[in-house]
Parts: structure tokens; sequence; C-alpha cells
């Protein structure tokens, strides 16, 4: 896992104990001062190396 992976994984779990729901990707974006579509990648990389769920629609990460 890359550095800006662990930083978005870190940053969702925080998240996810502060609200009880996800972070959204503009969110996710905003803290780690990256695009959206950025944001978006570095979450399509964490499902794929199986650390996160994501099923479409709004707020949905899920933890694995």
């Amino acid at each position: 896992m890359t550095i800006r992976e662990d930083s978005v994984l870190s940053y969702i779990l925080g998240y996810l104990a502060d609200h009880d729901y996800p972070p959204m990707l503009r969110e996710i974006g905003m803290k780690l001062g990256v695009t959206k579509q950025r944001a978006s990648q570095l979450v399509d990389s964490l499902v794929r190396k199986g650390r996160i769920k994501k099923k479409s629609g709004y707020r949905a990460i899920r933890i694995k």
C-alpha cells in the first residue's frame, strides 16, 4: 500500500469513527489536497487491494 493510499484509509477510518458513515469522495479529496477524481482513483486502488469495499451510490465505502 502506498503512503497516499494509507492516508486515504486512515482518513476513512477516522471519519467513520467520528460520524458513523463514510466520507464522500469530495471530502477525501479536500482532506488530502487532491481532486475528487484522484480521490476516486485512490479509493478504487484500495478496493482492488481488498482493503475496502465500494458499492454504487452515495457514501458507499465500506471497510472490510
